[in-house]
């Protein structure tokens, strides 16, 4: 009876151990779990966030692609033979032409830069406009004034 105890003794311990080291693993499971909840629903947010965030960045890279032509001083008649001058031009994809007698607008879908546009118009409108009726050259956008005398 003796040897029966002392054998079943550690058997019992052993057995008691497992059920705390079991109860301890399934704490750790529990907490890992809340991790992983959390950690999803931040990706899912972020990529919310993302989706959010890309149609205002769509917008800005798109007027980025075009190049403004701003000229003062000009009658409808020349802006429309200077808008078919640039539509000719290498490169130009399409225009829009909005006209105003404070001040009107080409606006060119262009694959170059502003500087390589301006130098094909020039070429081709002579008769319209010279470097001194140029105010300004940008990135993305060129000023003529035509009120200047030549």
């Amino acid at each position: 009876m003796k040897k029966l105890i002392v054998c079943c003794a550690p058997l019992i311990f052993l057995c008691v151990a497992s059920v705390k080291a079991q109860s301890l693993f399934d704490k750790v499971d529990q907490a890992l779990n809340k991790v992983e909840k959390a950690s999803n629903t931040a990706d899912k947010t972020k990529g919310t966030g993302d989706k959010v965030l890309g149609f205002f960045k769509k917008k800005e890279s798109a007027e980025e692609d075009f190049t403004t032509i701003n000229i003062s001083g000009i009658n409808l008649t020349n802006l429309k033979k200077l808008n078919e001058q640039v539509e000719t031009c290498k490169g130009v994809e399409s225009t829009k032409m909005k006209f105003s007698p404070s001040g009107s607008m080409i606006l060119v879908d262009y694959e170059g830069s502003a500087e390589d546009l301006l130098t094909a118009i020039q070429e081709k409108s002579k008769d319209i406009f010279t470097d001194e009726h140029i105010e300004g050259l940008d990135e993305h956008s060129i000023t003529i004034n035509l009120s200047k005398e030549k």
